[in-house]
């Protein structure tokens, strides 16, 4: 229990110094979603996008794509402390966009062959909390795909608790926060890569008639990325052992 609040507090200090020192890049890593979502359903919603269904939605499956992969790319930029420029978006982007594309891929083949079990809800979210790492290990670690499932059942093993804790919690003010069917749409998704994203996914549904309340549950779930990008830092290559032996060590340098 002590190394659980320790971790937590140490996540909640890195964060806050994070947004000191570059408040404006947190403005944008806030409204790239909202700013996404809302161009992207503008362009396939035009007439002349609706005439062919097949290559508006392949389409519309690799802007996609390519767009989660920049988001996290912002992220992983934010969460290291870097500059937002146009070069460091770009190669921050690219660097990513295979891991993210083939996580992505795979995710979507499963849903596409398992349709039917996935619309009961159970597996759906079992996916989501089992493969939930997954965002982090490729924009926090760059971690290849390949190595993803490996590597999760390894930080799954010392670092559960710590893990899903905050998203229990996260789950439940967002209950407080949006409506059932925001709740549904960023916890029950065939694909857990979609997480990333969050309420934002919902802008066209609920820019008209809930405005407040999407852009309220959007900041609250930028922030909690950025606190369990935090969290991932300090847990990911270590356990409750290593961590106490550390702080014992870091208490008895000279100040």
């Amino acid at each position: 229990m002590t190394d659980l609040i320790q971790v937590y507090q140490e996540a909640l200090l890195g964060l806050v110094g994070n947004i000191k020192r570059r408040p404006l890049d947190h403005l944008v890593g806030f409204l790239f979603p909202l700013v996404t979502f809302f161009i992207v359903n503008y362009i396939f919603s035009l007439n002349y996008m609706a005439n062919d269904n097949l290559v508006v939605g392949v389409a519309r499956f690799i802007v996609y794509v390519v767009l989660l992969s920049f988001y996290l790319g912002i992220l992983s930029l934010i969460l290291e402390g870097n500059p937002i420029s146009i070069p460091s978006f770009k190669s921050s982007g690219l660097r990513i966009l295979n891991d993210v594309w083939t996580a992505y891929f795979v995710f979507s083949l499963f849903d596409l062959f398992a349709g039917n079990l996935l619309s009961g809800g159970f597996l759906t979210i079992g996916l989501f909390l089992a493969f939930n790492p997954f965002i982090e290990m490729i924009y926090v670690d760059k971690k290849p795909a390949g190595h993803l499932l490996g590597d999760l059942a390894s930080f799954y093993k010392t670092n559960i608790l710590h893990w899903l804790l905050p998203l229990l919690i996260y789950l439940l003010i967002l209950v407080a926060l949006a409506p059932s069917s925001i709740m549904a749409y960023v916890l029950i998704g065939a694909n857990p890569m979609d997480f990333a994203f969050g309420p934002a996914r919902l802008f066209s549904q609920f820019i008209l008639e809930e405005p407040l309340v999407l852009l309220l549950s959007q900041a609250f779930h930028y922030f909690y990325l950025l606190y369990r990008g935090q969290v991932y830092k300090i847990i990911a290559h270590s356990n409750p052992r290593k961590r106490a032996y550390m702080r014992e060590y870091n208490d008895g340098l000279p100040r």
